[in-house]
């Protein structure tokens, strides 16, 4: 996918990705995978796979829940992440 999107294409694009981490270092972890796994520096959506748990919605907007981590990266804190769209708006649950 990475390749696909140079020359221009990624401005053209709209991009998601997923993470399945519940807290902030794992989800942290795994955006920041996709962002390198896709060569680009930002994502426009990103979903929080795999809600199958009762308690899934709790922890990833609990304190040091996984909704931290997208908020950091969105703002440009993230350590392992370089950024995330400063648009993003939806957060997806499946």
């Amino acid at each position: 996918m990475g390749r696909a999107l140079r020359g221009g294409y990624r401005d053209r694009a709209f991009l998601m990705t997923r993470v399945d981490g519940r807290d902030r270092r794992s989800a942290a972890e795994q955006l920041g995978e996709s962002l390198r796994r896709l060569q680009t520096d930002r994502i426009d959506l990103l979903q929080f796979h795999k809600i199958i748990r009762e308690d899934d919605p709790e922890r990833i907007f609990a304190e040091g829940g996984a909704r931290e981590a997208l908020l950091e990266a969105r703002d440009g804190g993230g350590r392992s992440v370089t950024s995330v769209s400063p648009g993003i708006k939806a957060l997806l649950f499946t």
